[in-house]
């Protein structure tokens, strides 16, 4: 059903949801507005927010002719998108994706004719570009940085050479440690990798719809808080060891090599051996590696435990019912309230000994915890909310150490491609 408001028509969710959608289209060359798309849209917007990512790809579905669609008019590769939803919560309209369009293909399907566009988030954009500097270098060297800084010192680069998305004041925090690392001929997405692997643990990036990019560490308070039965219509909670680590074989360069190991003796009698290589031939350095080494183990000691929630939005019949989805974020944390609270079990953190003990709790402990959501599946009903929640640890992490690592990987590159 169509809804109208002023001259346009906006494509409504179902008849049980009161929420509308907009797509205002603008021109790769020019950047100027080009066309809004309403009621010609015949498909709702489903997509994927992942933590440390971004947004998945979206498809949208015109009611256009086989041989007349706006082909390099609207429908034009790399046109950007902007995606809005108007409902109770947002009657001005809410940006809630952007992107640009990556394909297209007409359809004749028993003698109907559309179009599908696919819509690609600008975070594809990280994939596809190297870092570099305005002389051209790909080998960049950062010296007692913090990583907060390094992020933007490469967003300034990366927007500097075509990229898209960009910071501003308030959305990258201060880590308040000091790091050095070189980076060598990586991708922007190799770079934010690394920069969140430099960060403290906890620390995590999202990409908002707006095109800015945000760097914060995990709260300890919860900013969404949910009910069974009213904003939650269904949870699953499953705990696994699939991805533990709790031995860590460090290579690194030099002559002769670094070659360290690093242990959790505590997980490895609970739960069996876990061991990963992790090779990086820019460390020459002990206290490089075992900071590096030390961080894997400390996020991936224990099992983890991780839930899945169904959370329906507040727009329907229900007024006293739902959540309004367009508010829950990756990265951000979570919290169900009435859970079954007599099967807590008291932790070992309070007295726990580092490298013996690890912390154990029941599954719907867990769930009842704090949560941090990494990924929000988007329809316009509901919302699929996966969070994960890693049981207390002690970070062995020195927080001000200073990494000297040198460039020993693709050690012949010339400082530029010629």
């Amino acid at each position: 059903m169509g809804q109208l408001m002023g001259d346009l028509t906006f494509i409504t969710a179902t008849d049980n949801v009161t929420k509308s959608f907009y797509y205002k289209i603008y021109d790769a060359d020019s950047g100027l507005f080009v066309k809004i798309w309403s009621d010609e849209v015949i498909s709702f917007p489903k997509f994927k927010n992942l933590i440390n990512a971004g947004s998945g790809e979206l498809f949208v579905g015109l009611a256009r002719k086989f041989d007349d669609f706006g082909e390099d008019v609207d429908v034009k590769l790399n046109n950007r998108v902007e995606v809005y939803v108007i409902d109770r919560d947002n009657p001005d309209g809410l940006l809630y994706f952007q992107g640009f369009i990556s394909g297209y293909k007409p359809i004749v399907s028993f003698g109907e004719e559309s179009v599908g566009v696919t819509i690609w988030g600008f975070n594809n954009e990280l994939a596809r570009m190297i870092l570099r500097d305005a002389a051209g270098n790909t080998t960049i060297t950062y010296n007692s940085y913090d990583p907060s800084a390094i992020m933007k010192d490469v967003i300034d680069k990366y927007r500097a050479i075509g990229g898209t998305l960009n910071y501003d004041d308030d959305s990258i925090d201060l880590t308040n440690t000091t790091v050095s690392y070189t980076f060598n001929t990586n991708t922007i997405q190799e770079c934010f990798d690394k920069i969140i692997e430099l960060c403290p643990i906890g620390w995590y990036f999202r990409i908002e719809a707006s095109g800015t990019i945000h760097l914060h560490p995990k709260k300890d308070t919860a900013d969404h808080t949910f009910n069974l039965g009213f904003e939650i219509r269904g949870l699953g909670t499953f705990r696994r060891i699939e991805d533990i680590v709790n031995r860590v074989l460090f290579i690194g360069g030099g002559n002769p090599a670094l070659f360290r190991k690093y242990e959790n003796t505590g997980s490895q009698n609970s739960y069996g051996l876990h061991e990963v290589k992790k090779v990086d031939q820019r460390v020459t350095t002990i206290a490089t590696a075992e900071t590096i080494s030390n961080r894997i183990i400390d996020s991936k000691k224990d099992p983890e435990i991780r839930s899945i929630f169904r959370i329906t939005d507040n727009n329907g019949p229900d007024t006293d019912e739902g959540y309004d989805i367009e508010s829950i974020k990756v990265g951000q944390t979570l919290q169900v309230k009435n859970l079954k609270e007599s099967v807590k079990t008291t932790t070992l953190w309070d007295i726990g000994v580092w490298d013996v003990d690890v912390w154990d709790q029941t599954i719907t402990a867990s769930a009842a915890d704090i949560l941090q959501i990494v990924s929000v599946e988007y329809k316009p009903d509901f919302v699929i909310v996966e969070a994960s929640s890693r049981l207390p640890q002690i970070s062995k992490r020195i927080e001000d150490v200073n990494r000297n690592l040198e460039v020993t990987q693709a050690i012949n590159n010339p400082s530029s491609p010629s």
